[in-house]
């Protein structure tokens, strides 16, 4: 009962922004059966969020997150100080609205890049991390009618990074 009710409060903070539930750990290997979560900690992306990715986007040692908005066309970079807080955005602009997002390093450069499909305007767009909490320029593909979710990984083997897709 407890799990339905921390799944049913994500859900309608991510149809807001997005929140942090810190996991508190378990005292034994019997406390393993139940799951607990501190206090949730609200953030604002001014309009609906669609996906959320961590990672160290700023590449200062510490766990951030990218989160998507569809409501306001943008990317939002909240870089975390280690202790599970998170500062103000750095936003990136986008000329679709994001559906899904996954992240890798697309160039092997080091940084996490964004890889962002936009189901409407049917399109995979990648922004290339630059290692400060900000992307560069959008590349864009099309791809099928109705793409949603996605992941990245490479799948042949030839060091390069894939995307696979459902429609």
């Amino acid at each position: 009962m407890k799990r339905e009710a921390i799944a049913q409060t994500t859900i309608a903070v991510l149809a807001l922004g997005w929140a942090t539930l810190l996991g508190a750990g378990f005292s034994s290997p019997a406390a393993a059966q139940s799951i607990a979560f501190g206090p949730e900690q609200p953030y604002s992306v001014g309009a609906s969020a669609s996906g959320v990715k961590a990672g160290d986007f700023d590449n200062d040692g510490t766990t951030d997150l990218l989160v998507a908005s569809d409501g306001a066309n943008k990317l939002a970079v909240f870089p975390g100080d280690g202790s599970g807080e998170f500062g103000t955005a750095l936003e990136t602009s986008l000329s679709a609205s994001p559906t899904s997002l996954d992240v890798a390093d697309l160039n092997s450069d080091g940084n996490l890049d964004a890889v962002i499909i936009a189901r409407s305007e049917q399109q995979l767009i990648t922004r290339l991390g630059q290692g400060d909490g900000t992307f560069g320029a959008p590349t864009v593909l099309s791809v099928a009618s109705g793409a949603k979710e996605f992941t990245t990984l490479d799948f042949d083997g030839d060091s390069n990074v894939d995307v696979a897709y459902t429609t």
